[in-house]
């Protein structure tokens, strides 16, 4: 059981990973200063790319932290820039499939209906009917 939850929350940590999508902003002074990204990827005139944590904008700069350390460089100089954002689409199928094999581990483990589990009085235990034995129980249907 112990494997399944690990392999279940491993499977769920990387389809979250889908929300999210990697875009081509046009603009890196106005995306930066509207959208405050956590970071961006910066090619720059000379086809190098820098990864710039918590960029801003100050004037005609771009300013960031590059493996640690403060980096700016100079608008005129980013070829282009690049900027992971949640994709809304990805998001919604995302949701949609976790809210559908959520129902269906609910309704596998509550059965078919015909009165497959009860709850014991005075417990929060869920256990199989043994209605089908002859006899009926006090548990919640």
């Amino acid at each position: 059981m112990r494997l399944q939850s690990t392999l279940l929350v491993a499977a769920l940590l990387t389809i979250a990973g889908a929300c999210k999508t990697v875009r081509t902003e046009g603009y890196p002074a106005e995306y930066v200063s509207i959208h405050g990204p956590t970071h961006v990827w910066v090619t720059q005139s000379d086809n190098s790319v820098v990864e710039l944590w918590n960029p801003t904008i100050h004037g005609d700069t771009m300013a960031g932290f590059n493996k640690g350390a403060f980096t700016e460089i100079s608008l005129a100089d980013v070829k282009l820039m690049r900027a992971s954002e949640i994709d809304p689409t990805r998001t919604a199928l995302l949701a949609g499939g976790t809210a559908i094999g959520t129902a269906a581990i609910v309704a596998t483990l509550m059965g078919s209906g015909s009165g497959s589990t009860c709850i014991t009085p005075g417990t929060d235990f869920v256990t199989p009917c043994p209605g089908q034995n002859g006899y009926t129980s006090e548990g919640v249907h």
